[in-house]
């Protein structure tokens, strides 16, 4: 796979999923991970605890790109 670099300055991450389609299903918004007990063998109570177990509204099929943390870094320095 072509891997990219977002920013020749920024090598905190880099593109992996280059020229490939990559699709998010649509949701329907009616499951949480705090209950998705078919998936995780073990779910942190603290998913409730910080309630975060509540359904959301649904969401439409996404189109995104995929990159990977390649250092370590602050969120400012990974998001901006």
């Amino acid at each position: 796979m072509n891997k990219e670099n977002i920013d020749q300055n920024d090598k905190v991450i880099e593109l992996i999923s280059g020229d490939k389609s990559v699709v998010i299903a649509t949701t329907e918004g009616t499951e949480t991970l705090a209950s998705a007990t078919d998936i995780f063998s073990y779910i942190s109570p603290d998913f409730k605890n910080w309630r975060l177990d509540k359904v959301e509204p649904a969401t439409p099929e996404m189109n995104v790109r995929v990159y990977e943390q390649t250092e370590d870094a602050t969120y400012p320095a990974i998001f901006s």
